[in-house]
């Protein structure tokens, strides 16, 4: 079929193009079988040392800052601080992605993000750490991971093959769980025994994990990649034209900022109940965000084992469906035990939502469009996020709201979202063939 007019031709680039070998057969458990991609086992231990650091500066950044100031609404600052440079960054992020070699460039992010961890462990060990550094070295840190989630997601698919493709984000999503469990849980004692300084200092060491796993790859198979002499305006434009003619992943697209704006944000006040509402410190703030770890690696789990008896549609649903019911739960439960309980609710919805409706886009995705697919969701994920975090920030800090009122309406809003979506979809099919169609119309590939 010939490319369609005016759409960005492809090429493979020579330099980055390898020939992959052929995986050996896997004859262990279904859902471990993406592990038999020897580059796809090297990123997913390096992201398993990385992460587990990443956590525990995760918790120990906004304690550190409600320690410093009591204000609710700069915890949403501090938060959005990370994620504003989506705007800015994410859409280009997707078309580069698509020109180079993705593992040199996540070499580079992940370099960075070293360094910040690094300035921040240093600025804190001298006692010199202020407010207005830690919104400035998240900005830092919000620029490299806008370019590093979309081109590490889409660097997937080319370590283990779309017939992997599915195993792989729910073995990633089942890792992501496990740090999210260990990270905080060790990083709140870290916190209490020794102080903030050391959890940022072991997550810049823990990116070094990350760094040696992409060094030791072999082999790796670049994808198609997209001309280099194309305006990148253009290729920008093809990438949100294909998604949008798309329904099930705009739809997808949609649901993600809405649980980003409304729902996500949730976790920025763990802090304050942590501090002042249950009194269990930096340690039991730990506890939470362990306790929705716990949740999200159960499901994960039942994802990469069972979800191939399930479509990722419908489960996407059923999670865009349980997350807010448990936060409604969690906003609601009086006592710290029962809050844990409804985290870990609602721990299993979120991983639900995100593993399904990533899986959806990657695989949606034709050839040469990847990057620019996931650069769309990292926009949509890291921009409504950083919208969100300072507007539910600041309403918390609204008289007769305050936090609990704030995560009930955001959990409400997203419980209807969902709704809506899911029914609308029970209703309408979209045909079977339209994503084949739209790749070989959008991007010059033949579907045949």
């Amino acid at each position: 079929m010939p490319a369609a007019a005016g759409s960005t031709a492809l090429k493979c680039d020579p330099e980055n193009e390898q020939s992959e070998p052929n995986p050996p057969a896997w004859r262990g458990p279904y859902g471990l079988r993406a592990f038999r991609h020897r580059n796809f086992t090297l990123l997913w231990t390096g992201q398993l040392v990385s992460l587990t650091g990443t956590w525990m500066q995760g918790l120990s950044l906004p304690f550190l800052v409600y320690q410093l100031t009591g204000s609710k609404s700069l915890l949403g600052i501090v938060a959005a601080a990370s994620l504003l440079p989506a705007f800015v960054v994410t859409l280009p992020s997707g078309v580069i992605a698509d020109r180079f070699s993705k593992r040199r460039i996540v070499l580079i992010t992940q370099t960075a993000l070293l360094m910040q961890a690094l300035a921040l462990a240093t600025l804190t060990f001298t006692h010199l750490i202020r407010p207005w550094h830690i919104v400035a070295l998240g900005t830092f840190a919000g620029f490299a991971n806008s370019m590093d989630m979309p081109t590490r997601q889409a660097m997937v698919v080319e370590l283990v093959g779309k017939d992997d493709l599915a195993n792989a984000v729910a073995l990633n999503s089942s890792m992501f769980n496990l740090t999210r469990i260990a990270g905080p849980f060790v990083g709140g004692i870290v916190y209490a025994a020794v102080g903030p300084a050391w959890c940022f200092l072991i997550n810049a060491v823990s990116y070094l994990g990350a760094i040696v796993g992409l060094l030791l790859m072999r082999n790796v198979k670049a994808a198609m990649q997209v001309r280099r002499d194309q305006p990148m305006r253009k290729q920008i434009g093809e990438g949100l034209w294909y998604v949008w003619r798309d329904k099930l992943m705009r739809n997808m697209l949609v649901m993600t900022g809405v649980s980003q704006m409304f729902l996500m944000p949730y976790g920025i006040f763990f802090a304050v109940f942590a501090t002042t509402i249950y009194k269990v410190g930096p340690t039991g703030q730990g506890m939470m965000s362990a306790a929705v770890g716990v949740g999200a690696l159960a499901a994960a789990l039942g994802v990469s084992s069972l979800g191939h008896l399930y479509e990722n549609k419908t489960i996407a649903f059923a999670g865009a469906i349980l997350a807010p019911l448990g936060l409604l739960g969690f906003a609601l439960c009086r006592s710290f035990h029962g809050t844990l309980a409804y985290l870990v609710v609602i721990g299993m919805g979120m991983m639900m939502f995100m593993a399904a409706s990533n899986t959806i886009l990657q695989v949606g995705a034709p050839a040469g469009l990847g990057g620019r697919v996931m650069s769309l969701r990292a926009l949509v994920m890291f921009g409504l996020g950083a919208l969100g975090s300072a507007m539910m920030g600041r309403l918390a800090e609204v008289r007769h709201v305050d936090v609990r009122g704030t995560i009930l309406i955001g959990a409400s809003v997203g419980l209807a979202s969902s709704l809506y979506f899911a029914f609308s979809s029970l209703r309408s099919r979209e045909p079977a063939a339209l994503t084949a169609a739209l790749a070989s119309e959008e991007v010059g590939v033949d579907a045949d």
